[in-house]
């Protein structure tokens, strides 16, 4: 494996750890509204919205977790990623189907954006690197030294940071 290949994907990795860790960390700390949304956009019991969002967020700090971690657990992790991105994509798909307007608590509660497709090409990237690294997995002959991990943890929060505001990005860009 080139150390470009293995670079591509220690910054999926790590792109997938910080996604995930401000996802569960933004619903931990808004857990009412991400309980009332999954309340309000399912109509299911309460009891049934606070399980599956206690689920949701102990699965994202789980797969974070696995996926930190590194050899065999991120492979776990990745996998675990991957298939929450699908659940995701398979939530807002059907929402969107059925032009339900549903607030987006991707991050937690702070946003006040319903969700749209944009949140679809979200977790395509989110899945992409999931994918790109159960693929292309970690050269297990060689670790990147501390700056070098440093650096590749600065371009996956470069990464973060994009797709956590794509819908803002968006707009700015239809305003110009």
């Amino acid at each position: 494996m080139t150390p470009f290949v293995s670079y591509i994907s220690e910054i999926c990795r790590l792109y997938v750890v910080v996604l995930l860790l401000a996802s569960a960390a933004g619903k931990s700390f808004a857990f009412d509204e991400f309980e009332w949304t999954i309340l309000d956009a399912t109509h299911v019991s309460q009891s049934t919205a606070r399980a599956a969002a206690v689920g949701i967020i102990a699965a994202e700090y789980l797969a974070a977790l696995m996926s930190a971690i590194g050899g065999a657990f991120a492979q776990w992790g990745m996998v675990t990623a991957l298939l929450l991105s699908v659940l995701f994509t398979a939530f807002i798909t059907t929402m969107l189907f059925q032009g339900k307007a549903v607030r987006c608590n991707c991050f937690g509660g702070a946003s006040t954006e319903m969700i749209s497709r944009l949140d679809l090409v979200r977790n395509g990237v989110l899945a992409a690197c999931c994918a790109i690294y159960l693929l292309l997995g970690r050269d297990p002959g060689s670790s990147p030294s501390a700056v070098v991990t440093l650096l590749l943890l600065a371009v996956a929060l470069i990464g973060l940071i994009f797709t956590a505001n794509v819908k803002g990005i968006a707009r700015i860009l239809r305003e110009s």
